[in-house]
């Protein structure tokens, strides 16, 4: 792929379309880089020919990456984004100047795609392409080429900080290389040269060295497996991994060790999500795996997604300030099929049939009733299709709407057919539904449900 066809695949995203008008509007240029245009370039490269929008590439817990030339730019910017840009407030950016920018991706940049940036001129109204280091052509000639060292020799202390740009970097070979197998004898190389580094005694008597970036790794780990192009092959990658990983960081019932779990292969669906459980608290990830014997949805009014749960506690104090979306930022819920014939189901889902919808739960329960109008809340939030289903919700309407009298929710995504009569019930003002105390009295007697092996890890999460 060349410069001219990239840039004519962007000019077909309606989202780029829409930056024109913000940049043309301000009068002032700004940029596009990172994980987004990252994977637009290693899609494109791969032979894939639909684009329907931006925020396809953006990557389940990822965010999108923009370069505002100053300081001074950036609040103008996102105010004109997020007024012009459907869906703009239900995922995370990152806005920064060009010279935080250039730092960090020729300081954390893994691949030469990493160094690219899409140019958005609103004085020429037009699209053009830059680098940080190297230059366009070599870098579309070879994207995945690895700009960093993964391999040792280095010291044991920087092991857990290797091994993290080690798995991202199996994460882009699995997720894009679907014409030819991934060069998988070079991952395991990598990551069996760090198995020494990363058990030796020293580290493990160190906790302060690798504490802090397990979250870091369960979150790469989790987006490998949802948006690997094999299942299988994900899975088998996470195997050899699991023979590296020192035996300390597996403790508790974390996210890391169900990841790691040899029999992971078998499980028919993965689930993940990722969100704050209170206002101003750290990112929880959790895992949800089904089993070979689980049941599988097949009612046509049943949720497109399992039911999943958020465990959401607290309410904000009240201010001055109204009610914003997405304060309290953004909850990701993402399902992965492991079969080839759910994945591609996955991949021709229509988000437009579907509507994302929520209700109280009690302790145990694990579906809601679409037909239940009354206990349902219509929620507005981002469907994107894909390898996995990943959508992107406001954790903080939920609690607004309960006036903080719930605190567990499950989520689904059903069709119009099934929600489109809960819309008339949508209300800005609270819903006094009732206490959780007097819900689980009410549903003592009910139908058994089919059982989900959940881990969680309440680390903080480092969106990438």
């Amino acid at each position: 792929m060349n410069s001219s066809e990239l840039l004519a695949i962007l000019e077909t995203l309606p989202e780029i379309q829409l930056f024109l008008d913000c940049a043309e509007r301000l009068n002032l240029r700004f940029g596009l880089t990172g994980g987004v245009l990252r994977n637009i370039v290693l899609a494109g490269t791969s032979g894939r020919t639909a684009f329907d929008s931006l925020y396809s590439f953006v990557d389940p817990f990822g965010d999108i990456d923009v370069i505002a030339l100053h300081e001074m730019q950036q609040g103008r910017l996102a105010q004109a984004l997020f007024a012009a840009v459907p869906f703009a407030d239900c995922h995370s950016w990152d806005f920064q100047t060009e010279s935080a920018a250039t730092r960090a991706a020729v300081g954390h940049g893994l691949v030469a795609a990493d160094w690219l940036i899409l140019w958005i001129d609103g004085e020429k109204r037009d699209l053009s392409l830059g680098t940080f280091r190297s230059d366009v052509g070599s870098i579309l000639d070879r994207p995945l080429q690895p700009q960093r060292t993964l391999t040792p020799p280095f010291v044991s202390a920087d092991a857990p900080f290797h091994l993290l740009q080690a798995i991202k970097y199996a994460r882009m070979q699995l997720g894009f290389l679907e014409q030819a197998a991934p060069n998988e004898g070079e991952l395991y190389s990598i990551i069996d040269g760090l198995r020494e580094p990363l058990q030796s005694s020293g580290l493990a008597r160190r906790p302060p060295l690798w504490r802090g970036i397990v979250s870091r790794l369960e979150a790469e780990m989790t987006q490998l497996l949802l948006d690997a192009a094999s299942w299988s092959r994900a899975c088998a990658f996470l195997n050899r991994l699991g023979t590296v990983v020192p035996r300390d960081w597996l403790g508790g019932a974390g996210a890391l060790g169900t990841i790691l779990r040899p029999e992971l292969e078998r499980n028919t669906r993965i689930g993940a999500t990722l969100y704050s459980p209170r206002p101003r608290a750290a990112f929880r990830l959790s895992i949800v795996t089904e089993g070979s014997g689980e049941d599988q949805p097949s009612v046509s009014h049943d949720s497109r997604i399992p039911w999943t749960g958020l465990e959401l506690s607290g309410i904000n104090q009240p201010t001055c300030c109204r009610y914003a979306d997405f304060e309290e930022g953004v909850a990701v819920i993402a399902w992965r099929n492991s079969s080839p014939e759910g994945t591609l189901r996955d991949e021709t889902l229509e988000p437009k049939e579907y509507g994302l919808v929520a209700g109280p739960a009690t302790p145990g329960q694990r579906a809601l009733d679409p037909a239940d109008v009354d206990n349902l809340i219509p929620i507005s939030g981002y469907t994107r299709k894909g390898r996995s289903i990943a959508v992107r919700i406001d954790p903080a309407y939920l609690r607004l709407v309960t006036a903080g009298r719930q605190s567990r929710f499950l989520v689904g995504l059903v069709p119009i057919s099934s929600s489109e009569e809960t819309e008339a019930d949508k209300r800005t003002n609270p819903r006094w539904l009732k206490p959780e105390s007097e819900r689980r009295r009410e549903n003592e007697v009910t139908k058994p449900k089919r059982k989900k092996r959940i881990s969680e890890a309440p680390r903080e999460v480092m969106l990438n």
